[in-house]
């Protein structure tokens, strides 16, 4: 697709999608009015992309060392993919349409076929065990536990997990807001070493 004046406009008139907020800045992407889609596709762009996906990418590439980069997100694509026609976007239930026929030459036969692999963190697998009861026991008794939440529904997430109905997220959920709870109220100041187990500030 030629730039031509369309690219022109969106140059001219620039608005932002993202805004900044004090020191802790997100990244400002500049759309104009005309490509912005109020629909449910944009909605990414300002909620799990910042939040949630490129925090984590950018977390472990920087404690490694390493630059990423990620293609999908240059302001001329986003562009492009908010100008389109939802026709475009999601066609017979299946998403990324315009995209999957422009790449269907260039990968390998039933690629784009694959079902869709998550990017989550596997949480469920490490709080089991001996860990959970651990787990389990010191939250009950955490101070920041017991003045926010009800202690005695925390055996019944660790059974739940045990019996492998769940649960996990909401024990890790409670297991950090406990640290936090610790290290910036009850006793500000402190700071765990990098090899200290967790388990001991909760």
């Amino acid at each position: 697709m030629p730039a031509g004046p369309w690219l022109t406009s969106i140059r001219r008139s620039p608005i932002p999608l993202v805004q900044t907020h004090g020191k802790g800045a997100r990244l400002n992407y500049f759309l104009p009015p005309s490509v912005i889609d109020p629909g449910p596709f944009s909605g990414p762009l300002v909620t799990a992309l910042p939040d949630n996906l490129l925090v984590k990418t950018d977390r472990m590439l920087m404690a490694f060392g390493l630059e990423g980069r990620v293609p999908f997100l240059d302001h001329r694509v986003v562009e492009f993919g908010l100008s389109l026609p939802d026709r475009l976007k999601v066609r017979r239930h299946q998403g990324k349409w315009l995209l999957k026929q422009w790449a269907a030459p260039l990968l390998p036969p039933g690629h784009l076929a694959r079902p869709k692999r998550g990017f989550h963190v596997p949480v469920g697998d490490w709080l089991t065990g001996d860990l959970a009861r651990r787990l389990g026991e010191r939250l009950i008794a955490n101070r920041g536990i017991r003045a926010w939440f009800e202690p005695a529904a925390i055996p019944t997430l660790v059974a739940a997990r045990q019996a492998g109905r769940g649960g996990a997220r909401e024990r890790f959920g409670l297991m950090q807001f406990a640290i936090w709870h610790r290290l910036f109220i009850e006793e500000p100041g402190l700071k765990p070493g990098p090899e200290e187990d967790p388990l001991e500030w909760v």
